[in-house]
């Protein structure tokens, strides 16, 4: 009677594993299906809102930038304002202009944007305006609103007008213009008073 059990018991415990390895195989298969729901997934951080800022110069419609302007068909939107794609050489066109290249992360900048700001008020002559060098324009807008800087910054994020300009790569550089929009002057310094820039300003505009 033991020889009959012995066949019967192993077909029992064969059947058993075979049905062990398919319960595994069919865990495992459901496993790597799964799908998470859209809710669960990982979403982008959201776009952080960008302040509110004064307008930036620009030309009027059908206007052209002069012949030989140095920011001829560069065209940047303006930081915190609704207004894109402002082509600088017909916007600074028609008066001397003074652009500041500036970013958040530059502290002789940060320190520097309040003496442009009283400048700007003090020299309604002259076109004074930021060209803010950096990806984030949240980030920029926010300092210039907690700083109290009225002054109007074109946002380069793409880095755009500083190669056209043959800049140094160096912060902060302040660019004059005459007029006619051609380059006066490139100022790798940071200025401590708004006497001192009017200074260079009248320097450079000779």
């Amino acid at each position: 009677m033991s020889a009959d059990r012995g066949p019967g018991r192993g077909w029992l415990i064969a059947a058993a594993a075979v049905a062990v390895l398919g319960t595994i195989a069919l865990i495992w298969f459901a496993v790597g299906r799964t799908v998470v729901p859209p809710a669960e997934q990982s979403a982008p951080p959201p776009a952080q809102p960008v302040a509110e800022r004064p307008d930036c110069p620009a030309p009027d419609p059908g206007a052209a930038a002069p012949a030989g302007a140095a920011l001829a068909g560069v065209r940047l939107p303006c930081l915190g304002a609704d207004q894109g794609g402002i082509d600088l050489g017909a916007a600074l066109a028609g008066a001397p202009a003074v652009l500041n290249f500036w970013s958040p992360s530059c502290a002789p900048c940060r320190e520097e944007l309040p003496v442009f700001d009283a400048y700007a008020r003090a020299h309604p002559e002259v076109t004074v305006v930021g060209v803010h060098q950096a990806v984030s324009a949240a980030r920029g807008a926010a300092l210039l609103r907690d700083a109290g800087i009225a002054l109007p910054s074109y946002h380069d994020g793409a880095d755009v007008a500083g190669p056209a300009l043959g800049l140094p790569r160096v912060q902060p550089v302040t660019v004059v213009l005459d007029a006619d929009g051609a380059v006066r002057a490139v100022l790798p310094r940071v200025f401590a008073d708004p006497g001192e820039l009017a200074a260079a300003v009248a320097g450079a505009l000779g």
